[in-house]
């Protein structure tokens, strides 16, 4: 899903840029618009930016994985005791 939202977003990008320097637009020149330097590392970058987002979920669930937290029953047994 993250991939096809990415695509949608590209999409979407052409669609403006292309109103912004024409005015109009037609389904051929969408089709055909290469993006210049400039407007491909924009996208470059707000891809990289989503996919952050979209990952972070799994990876604070990868950083607790790698946390070195003491068993539930110790934590039980130290709060009985305490």
């Amino acid at each position: 899903m993250a991939g096809e939202i990415s695509v949608l977003r590209e999409r979407l990008d052409t669609v403006e840029r292309l109103l912004e320097a024409k005015g109009v637009v037609d389904r051929d020149a969408i089709e055909s618009y290469a993006p210049d330097p400039d407007a491909a590392l924009d996208r470059a970058l707000k891809t990289r930016e989503y996919i952050f987002r979209v990952m972070r979920g799994v990876q604070q669930d990868l950083e607790a994985m790698t946390t070195d937290e003491p068993p539930v029953e110790e934590v039980s047994a130290r709060l009985r005791d305490s």
